[in-house]
């Protein structure tokens, strides 16, 4: 073995084992110091394949200065497990969920953590999708495979060349733009209706969401802050948002069910 062949990694018991429980589909290997039980049995009902080294083996492949407590997990190819989608994905997905639709715009995210937070947090939120640019944005890598914990191979990822472009092209499929800013023309995020398609845009660490997108966005949204803080981290704040607009979409999704429309 070669350790230029092990590229697409992932250190440590709990990272490991974290990955294999949600995210079987994503591991190529398992390398291993020591037997542990636990995994076994783990691999053996995620059918994950698994190789057990000797102590020389392990050391000779993997870097000794990280902190591995001897597991490693290797990554399959990124193409092979992305869940990459089209624009004709998104005019199927808001002609059939309607006003429950939410898609999450990400405009030149460039922390890694951030980014591999972010994604988690959409699975979470049920997200349709992640719009992101194709380059000046953080680039899917084992970090951010990492950081999500692996749910990156479970949110439609829909990378684009342009995001203004793509704006006005959401808006012709039904689509409004909500973009999250700190300016006088801002409402607090929880003064406003999401009852339709929503495009919910958060910005770069420092530059926020820059000006033609919010020159595009049919509304501008901020979160309210007390004592000396100005704003949070992005991922922080996509968070809250998008938590608070699957919040209202279910609480109408019930009013509707309930009056019969």
């Amino acid at each position: 073995m070669n350790k230029k062949e092990f590229n697409h990694l992932v250190f440590g018991k709990k990272p490991v084992l974290e990955i294999v429980e949600t995210s079987p589909e994503l591991v190529k290997v398992v390398h291993l110091l020591k037997v542990d039980e636990q995994m076994l049995k783990l691999f053996k009902t995620q059918k994950i394949n698994w190789i057990l080294h000797n102590k020389d083996s392990f050391f000779n492949n993997f870097n000794s200065s990280v902190n591995h407590q001897g597991f490693a997990l290797q990554f399959k190819e990124h193409a092979e497990f992305l869940k990459i989608i089209n624009f004709e994905n998104l005019e199927k997905k808001v002609r059939t969920l309607k006003n429950r639709s939410i898609l999450l715009m990400i405009d030149e995210i460039m922390d890694m953590q951030n980014f591999g937070a972010i994604l988690r947090t959409a699975y979470a939120a049920n997200v349709d999708a992640v719009i992101f640019k194709k380059d000046n944005q953080a680039q899917i890598n084992d970090y951010i495979v990492k950081t999500s914990m692996g749910f990156i191979s479970k949110v439609p990822l829909f990378p684009v060349v342009n995001l203004v472009q793509t704006i006005k092209k959401l808006k012709e499929i039904g689509y409004w733009i909500y973009a999250t800013a700190l300016n006088e023309k801002s409402v607090n995020y929880n003064s406003t209706s999401y009852d339709v398609p929503v495009v919910l845009i958060v910005g770069n660490e420092q530059k926020g969401v820059s000006r033609l997108l919010l020159e595009n966005a049919d509304f501008l949204i901020k979160i309210p802050m007390h004592n000396e803080i100005d704003s949070l981290n992005v991922s922080v704040a996509t968070g809250i948002l998008l938590f608070h607009i699957l919040g209202v979409k279910n609480q109408n999704g019930k009013k509707e069910n309930s009056t019969g429309f």
